[in-house]
């Protein structure tokens, strides 16, 4: 089995698992380059990859090693999300502006629709893919968990708080990630940087 990841200082290596090898990496070591997310922006197609890193995105044929597509921004980057199809694919990013970037590329590359959106939530921390077409969960720190819905371009639900806890203070927030159930999806499961689930 291969698997290509991604390290703090900003080269991606694909690894042989069962070999226990390194076979070839890409990428230049700078500072403030961490790789936040790399995922197949197809379902069809191994080798064109999507990667985030802290300042830019780019999608790379990793095959023959070029980039097909960059953005540079001048904010950060801290998470992405695709939803994947064989004709075209949605990339979501989240910034440190707490601002969601939507990249949607057909299968030329070519981009056929891009949006920006301000979520309003203050230190959007992740993004997470639904199972429900559209629709990515927000994860923050101190704001409650946000369903966006792409095609309305609109915070679609947001979470109720959880009540005070028995000295009748706020209980913080940080939601650091989540599940859905497969059997249930309107039912997830979420877990925090203070070890609750």
């Amino acid at each position: 089995m291969k698997l290509i990841v991604g390290d703090e200082l900003g080269l991606l290596k694909c690894v042989d698992a069962n070999k226990k090898i390194l076979e070839s990496k890409f990428g230049e070591i700078k500072k403030n380059n961490e790789v936040i997310g790399i995922d197949n922006l197809f379902e069809n197609s191994k080798n064109l990859l999507s990667v985030t890193h802290q300042e830019n995105f780019y999608i790379l044929d990793w095959k023959d090693k070029s980039i097909k597509y960059t953005q540079n921004i001048n904010e950060k980057y801290t998470s992405q999300v695709v939803k994947k199809s064989n004709e075209s694919s949605t990339v979501f990013l989240s910034s440190e502006n707490n601002t969601i970037d939507l990249f949607q590329f057909d299968t030329d590359l070519e981009i056929s629709n891009y949006l920006k959106f301000d979520t309003g939530v203050k230190n959007l921390f992740a993004l997470k893919n639904s199972s429900f077409p559209n629709e990515i969960f927000c994860l923050s720190k101190k704001s409650t968990l946000q369903v966006y819905n792409s095609e309305e371009n609109k915070i679609t639900w947001k979470s109720k708080n959880v009540p005070n806890d028995e000295l009748d203070l706020m209980v913080p927030i940080w939601d650091t990630d989540l599940a859905q159930n497969k059997s249930n999806p309107n039912h997830f499961y979420t877990s925090t940087a203070f070890g609750n689930v």
